[in-house]
């Protein structure tokens, strides 16, 4: 089906015509199918438990800034920010979680979009766009989140991924 998952035509026919949600998923859709297609399979399997007719709408992440979040996101019901390991979906996820926050409209972050919205959160808690993530914006003024480095020793260097020394949430 649309979210990747085996079945019949006749089961998912069955299961259209519920309530309409449309969630903004802040990624590429061929993205989501090629390497993260659980997401879509859990919000294919969520929608179907409550009778839902889902609509998700891929947006990606580069292309989102302060400027243009509203006129993407505001119809949205729920923003999604999945996992991933390119650190250029950072600045857009982050400026999804901040809108989102905003406007008062559910987001869920897995993995990387975790951080992304924790870093969204301090910043506007703090009132400070000098907060980061340290392996997308090295030059963070505050760090969100810092990387993990493990020495040849095996002694971790940092001690939490979240550094409690700057930020307390």
């Amino acid at each position: 089906d649309r979210y990747g998952r085996w079945r019949s035509t006749e089961e998912a026919a069955s299961r259209a015509g519920g309530p309409s949600m449309t969630i903004a998923l802040i990624g590429r859709e061929c993205d989501q199918h090629q390497q993260y297609p659980a997401t879509l399979a859990a919000l294919g399997d969520a929608a179907d438990a409550l009778g839902l007719d889902l609509d998700v709408r891929f947006i990606a992440a580069q292309g989102i800034d302060r400027d243009n979040a509203e006129t993407l996101l505001a119809d949205a019901h729920g923003i999604l920010l999945p996992g991933s390991a390119d650190m250029a979906h950072v600045a857009g996820q982050i400026e999804a979680a901040r809108f989102g926050w905003l406007a008062s409209i559910p987001v869920v972050g897995l993995s990387l979009g975790m951080q992304s919205m924790a870093t969204a959160i301090a910043r506007l808690a703090l009132k400070s766009d000098e907060i980061g993530m340290k392996e997308a914006q090295p030059d963070a003024r505050v760090a969100s989140f810092e990387p993990i480095h493990v020495g040849e020793d095996g002694v971790d260097r940092k001690s939490t991924r979240l550094n409690s020394s700057h930020i307390t949430i």
